[in-house]
């Protein structure tokens, strides 16, 4: 009976049938599965983050988990001590800094609850870019020199090119974290 009807109706009117079909089952999926799903996301999403970072910082475990961190970070006091690191000596090394590109301090974290009678403690993330030449054996040398420092270095791009064997030129861009805004004492 259904077969009959559907071969006696025009091709026009298949697919005006279709498209009706189509058109049903999209809008019972959208009601019955869709809506649903996004209402229970929304119930599960907090509906607002402003205030939840500092309510986390405060609700924190003691001692807060960053402090293990905090071992790697470079003092104050240990910034000069760096820079003096990561300039080679002139005379002895063989190697020359030919380059040295240092990018203003980026504020990552400040915290003023619970330091006490110092006010504020606060992170940053400085960035150089050194251009150093010299023999390769020099530079193997200075790398190693960087890699027994008490304080960690991110390295973020190292590259090494030769044009007038046997001095090579060594692009070093590096960051590290510091509680110092500054890099230089002034």
């Amino acid at each position: 009976m259904i077969s009959r009807w559907y071969e006696s109706i025009s091709n026009r009117e298949r697919l005006l049938l279709l498209l009706t079909l189509v058109t049903a089952s999209l809008a019972g999926w959208y009601q019955y599965s869709w809506i649903p799903f996004s209402q229970g996301m929304s119930e599960m999403e907090p509906h607002s983050t402003a205030g939840k970072v500092t309510e986390a910082v405060e609700a924190a475990p003691s001692p807060l988990p960053w402090r293990e961190h905090a071992r790697g970070w470079v003092p104050p006091a240990g910034v000069t001590v760096l820079l003096d690191h990561l300039t080679p000596p002139a005379s002895s090394s063989g190697l020359r800094l030919a380059g040295m590109q240092v990018e203003p301090p980026r504020l990552l974290f400040s915290c003023t609850k619970g330091l006490g009678p110092n006010g504020a403690a606060a992170l940053f993330r400085h960035e150089l870019t050194l251009t150093l030449e010299g023999e390769f054996p020099a530079l193997l040398s200075y790398l190693y020199r960087l890699e027994q420092m008490p304080w960690t270095l991110y390295l973020d791009h190292l590259h090494n090119s030769t044009s007038q064997p046997p001095t090579s030129t060594l692009l070093l861009e590096m960051h590290f974290f510091s509680t110092s805004p500054s890099l230089f004492v002034e």
